[in-house]
């Protein structure tokens, strides 16, 4: 069903003039060898209503072509299989489940 042209109309809209064209720059923070361990992390903050957003890298230059496709199960599979200090794994599997309805 279309909405009447008033409607259509009404709702608020964007030009491309109305777009600051300047990058945005968030700050961040590198640490070459976090926590002494050699591995590299780079931190910037921002606003996320507490949810964190995490991404990481792997070398896996050593890992054959063909079983490249396995690296997502695999990580899948250490994310659930693994405990933390405080939980067991199958405490911190039904908390990644109430909190993020899965991984």
């Amino acid at each position: 069903m279309e909405e009447a042209p008033e409607v259509v109309a009404s709702n608020p809209s964007l030009s491309i003039s109305d777009i600051d064209n300047a990058p945005v720059e968030y700050p961040i923070h590198i640490e070459d060898s976090f926590a002494k361990s050699g591995i590299q992390l780079v931190l910037h903050e921002v606003e996320s209503d507490g949810i964190a957003y995490v991404d990481f890298g792997l070398d896996v230059s050593m890992i054959p072509y063909d079983d490249i496709i396995l690296l997502n199960s695999l990580i899948a599979l250490l994310l659930n299989e693994a405990g933390t200090s405080e939980m067991s794994d199958a405490e911190f599997r039904n908390y990644i489940g109430k909190v993020t309805g899965g991984v």
